[in-house]
């Protein structure tokens, strides 16, 4: 348990302002017991725990002498109090047998004095279950926390401070358990009770936040939890005078989060500055600074540091033996950490011995089935998989898939639990993906004779890990933490691949090429997928209107918080404005609770929108077969580090290629990529030629005399222009003679076939209000101005490129495209020599509110700006319109990647006339992140984009030859 310890500065001020309030007749010894009581509560606060156990003896001796005297329960109950914060003061110290000693005696002496139900005697069980929780015995703080909080509902009932306090520490018993979902509704039931007692800006909503992100981070939903730990950071900075335990404890929380999400540097630098609070606070030597050892060696192990790892473990090891002893659960710690690191160094057997001691360690507190107990059998297999003992390696991950289940339990390898049956934490899809491959590798180099059953074993594993992979994420409702877990979960495909193509090979059963199809189309942007699923499951699931309003609302809100946020994080650190980054995130944890609320309303009053949300069926290749006519061909590509796979699909073909590369091809990638950007036209030559030969060649049969290629591109595949391939190298040719693929096929590029597909299917209706929509903001002199956009400038080093179209996103002043104007006015002139309705805005005319309200009422629509890439944070890519008269306006002139999966198209072409508008961040598993994406969401069918920066004058021309050609029938491609 690492948030438990220091979330009851809520109960420090429910005791100071309940005992304080109660007037009784007071003896001089008593009032000196009143102000000592108080003194030891103020010590308590500011973590100077010795000196809170000297004042609160002595009170606690004052009342127990004046309680004989008197015989009055108030007295004792004043005792008692003074027992119960003893008892956490020795918690906090780290010495829990003292703590629990004290606080049994109190629990005792309350029942037999003041009756089983007095609050009292709740406080006595509610510290000794934290206690018992530190000491790894989670059924007994399970039995103290249930009674803590039957005496406190009965008592003040259940909308009080100190019934969320228990709330809370339920939660965490539940939490323990592996019990998430229920414990984050108890965390956030105390969360609303909190805030609404004591406001938005209390400690005790601070511990609420930091709770309800540990359960987030058990998820896996590492980018909401980092959110709920900032905001709990910024409540304690601002209502705590001096440093505390917990704002260690927030630091330590938010590195854990980090080094999650690869952030390693940051999440150092967040342990360290836990490791310095408490050094400050409780010295040297304490079970707290033991902890924040074992994650540094954590981030030290992430980077690839082994020997800093080892050391930091070995300091978190001998720590904690001293102040906790071996019979505690928070040792296994640094021995798993010791175990990977040992694994990762070679030294196979110090990593069996520590992995060992993790193992007995765990077993101990958790029982055999908790996903921690899981990951240390796991990793116990890894040692031997790297020793390449595949059978030994195959029997430890059976072990760890039946401790991810609740009740599979056979050794049996051949054998898996049903879906329903098993947990669904990242640990699970874990070992099941190392079953999967460690019984591929079992098959490869084992006996043939049983390759062929190992494989279909290996193959029901993978499709497991998938189904299991595909619930896990449906469960997150941050689509940042989404795309997190599928960009880390690339293994959930490569393994479903690798196992299908081994199995064709042994049988040569073409069933297994479907096989392959499917996790290649999984591995393509199915967050994407879901989305679009859940956006048409809200169309047609008969919401109410005023529901759909009000969640297209809080979507919006939740994009333009989010924008402003990250805009804030883009600028360096000592310009940060951290009141409005603290104030709008404040206000996004606030946005993202109520549309959360609101979508959890939707699936459990409307079901029929709840069986829409989730029909996320992948394509069938006969499916996309009956979509394809006789002169198109669908080439989908999946990449990994060794392996090129093409599954290439006609309406009456269907074959797979297999073919293994090497750091080879993807060099080939990159210098193709380089030459086209800097004119290098011998190195164009040979990687376009040498590409051809790879991604092409293998699939002439299928592609032969076709007209149309759909393309469907895997890895950095999505940043190559496929037409641009040639078929032979001729050095002596000039550009314009090259035989380029795009002059034997029409090109077109989708995110899936399964998006492709379902394209083709939805009816888009035709009968909008313009035919054409075209926005030309100009950027002349007269009409824009630098200071409107707040960006740091790099101006000088870009006038060099007045002509092109694209500005970097540090750029604070944007060259006038003067070539749009006329570009924009004679495309709106061809639609009206067709008597088709169009329109043209331009100058200040086209600004971003006008083409939010005017986009959904247009078949077409072209905007021809500057661009804005920003490859690392791709929700702060754009598009600039011209800017706002109004200071006051909503809208600040740049419409974000984030904003437009808001908008409510029905275009069936839209029309980026900026550069590079279509590159974006690679993330695998999903693709690029780019201004399309969002696009494609909101309701366009197809869209026309850029990957390089092309020069104003030239995009002009091409974008009036392209709408000549296209209102003379021509395809789009």
């Amino acid at each position: 348990m690492k948030s438990n310890r220091f979330v009851r500065h809520l109960l420090i001020f429910v005791s100071i302002i309940g005992f304080c309030q109660t007037l009784y007749a007071q003896s001089p010894d008593t009032t000196l017991a009143n102000s000592l009581y108080v003194r030891g509560l103020e010590c308590f606060e500011i973590a100077k725990y010795d000196s809170s156990i000297f004042f609160l003896s002595k009170a606690s001796s004052l009342f127990e002498s004046a309680a004989i005297e008197q015989n009055t329960d108030h007295l004792r109950e004043r005792y008692l109090h003074c027992q119960n914060k003893i008892g956490s003061n020795w918690h906090r110290k780290g010495e829990y047998d003292k703590a629990e000693q004290i606080l049994l005696k109190a629990l005792k002496q309350g029942i037999e004095n003041l009756g089983n139900n007095h609050l009292v005697v709740a406080e006595s069980a509610y510290e000794l279950g934290f206690v018992y929780g530190e000491k790894g015995q989670n059924d007994k703080m399970m039995d103290f926390a249930k009674q803590a909080l039957e005496i406190r509902v009965s008592i003040v009932g259940s909308d009080n401070l100190q019934t969320s306090s228990s709330y809370s520490q339920l939660a965490m018993c539940l939490g323990n358990i592996g019990e998430m979902d229920e414990s984050l509704n108890y965390q956030y039931k105390a969360l609303e009770l909190r805030q609404r007692i004591l406001g938005d800006e209390h400690p005790a909503v601070a511990s609420s936040m930091n709770n309800i992100a540990v359960c987030l981070n058990a998820k896996g939903d590492y980018h909401e939890a980092q959110a709920y730990i900032q905001r709990a950071i910024h409540i304690l900075e601002t209502s705590m005078k001096r440093q505390t335990p917990f704002m260690a404890i927030l630091y330590l929380n938010l590195g854990n989060s980090l080094s999650k999400t690869s952030s390693n540097e940051k999440a150092l630098e967040a342990f360290k500055k836990a490791m310095e609070i408490l050094l400050d606070i409780l010295g040297k030597s304490h079970p707290e600074i033991a902890k924040v050892y074992n994650n540094i060696g954590g981030a030290y192990l992430l980077m690839g540091k082994y020997d800093e790892a080892i050391a930091n473990y070995q300091s978190s090891l001998s720590m904690f033996l001293e102040t906790v002893g071996e019979q505690n659960p928070m040792v296994a710690e640094p021995y798993r950490g010791l175990g990977i690191a040992y694994t990762l160094k070679g030294q196979q057997n110090k990593a069996l011995t520590y992995l060992n001691l993790a193992l007995l360690n765990r077993k101990k507190f958790y029982g055999e089935k908790h996903f921690q107990v899981a990951e240390i059998y796991r990793l116990m297999g890894d040692v031997f998989e790297k020793q390449q003992q595949f059978q030994e390696a195959v029997k430890y991950y059976q072990k760890a898939v039946c401790t991810v289940s609740n009740t599979f339990n056979t050794p049996d390898v051949y054998r898996n639990p049903s879906p329903g049956d098993i947990q669904l934490y990242p640990e699970s899809i874990k070992t099941l993906i190392s079953k999967a491959n460690s019984l591929l590798q079992l098959a490869t180099h084992g006996d043939p004779k049983n390759r062929t059953a190992l494989l279909n074993v290996a193959l029901s594993t993978s499709r497991l890990s998938m189904l299991i992979f595909d619930k896990t994420r449906r469960g997150f409702s941050s689509e940042k933490s989404k795309i997190y877990l599928t960009s880390k979960s690339t293994d959930v495909y490569s393994s479903g691949v690798h196992v299908a193509w081994a199995l064709y090979q042994s049988n040569e059963d073409l069933s297994s090429f479907h096989e392959i199809f499917e996790y290649m189309e999984k591995s393509k942007s199915s967050v994407l997928l879901e989305a679009l699923a859940n956006s048409k499951a809200r169309n047609f699931s008969e919401l109410p209107d005023s529901l759909l309003k009000k969640e297209k609302s809080l979507k919006i809100k939740m994009a333009s918080l989010d924008t402003e946020i990250q805009k804030e994080y883009e600028k360096s650190t000592e310009k940060q404005n951290r009141e409005n980054i603290e104030s709008n995130q404040k206000k996004l944890l606030a946005v993202w609770k109520s549309h959360d609320d609101l979508i959890n309303k939707f699936e459990s009053d409307f079901p029929k929108y709840f069986n829409l949300k989730y029909q996320t069926k992948t394509a069938t290749v006969p499916e996309l077969q009956h979509a394809l006519d006789a002169e198109t061909a669908l080439l989908e590509y999946y990449v990994c580090e060794n392996a090129l796979i093409v599954a290439a699909i006609d309406n009456q073909q269907f074959n797979i290629i297999y073919q293994a590369v090497d750091s080879t091809f993807h060099l080939q990638i990159q210098n193709y990529i380089s030459a086209l950007r800097t004119i290098d036209f011998d190195n164009y030559l040979q990687s376009a030629t040498a590409l051809y030969q790879t991604l092409i060649s293998p699939v002439e049969s299928v592609i032969k005399g076709k007209k149309q290629l759909v393309i469907i591109p895997g890895g950095n595949l999505n940043y190559l222009p496929f037409e641009t391939l040639i078929k032979r190298n001729n050095p002596d040719a000039d550009f314009t003679t090259l035989p380029y693929l795009l002059r034997d096929y029409t090109i077109s590029y989708h995110y899936s076939a399964t998006l492709f597909l379902n394209t083709n299917k939805t009816e888009y209706s035709d009968i909008q209000p313009l035919s054409f929509a075209g926005f030309a903001p100009v950027f002349a002199d007269s009409d824009t101005t630098a200071e409107n956009v707040k960006k740091a400038s790099i101006w000088d080093f870009m006038k060099s490129l007045l002509n092109f179209s694209s500005v970097s996103i540090n750029g604070k002043n944007f060259s006038a495209l003067k070539y749009s104007e006329n570009e924009l006015k004679t495309i709106v002139k061809f639609y009206s020599e067709n008597n088709l309705p169009s329109v043209g805005y331009f100058h200040k005319n086209a600004d971003e509110a006008r083409f939010k309200n005017q986009s959904g009422n247009a078949t077409v629509i072209h905007v021809a700006t500057h661009g804005i890439v920003n490859a690392e944070n791709p929700a702060l890519s754009g598009l600039i319109f011209a800017q706002p008269n109004a200071p006051s306006t909503t809208e600040d002139g740049i419409l974000y990647a984030s904003e437009t999966y808001n908008l409510n198209l029905n275009a069936n072409l839209i029309v980026l006339s900026s550069c590079e508008s279509g590159l974006g961040k690679l993330v695998n598993g999903e693709g690029v992140l780019a201004l399309t994406r969002g696009f494609l969401y909101a309701g366009a069918r197809n869209i026309i984009h850029s990957l390089w920066k092309v020069n104003d004058k030239h995009t002009s021309e091409l974008m009036i030859e392209l709408y000549r050609q296209i209102l003379d029938g021509k395809s789009y491609s």
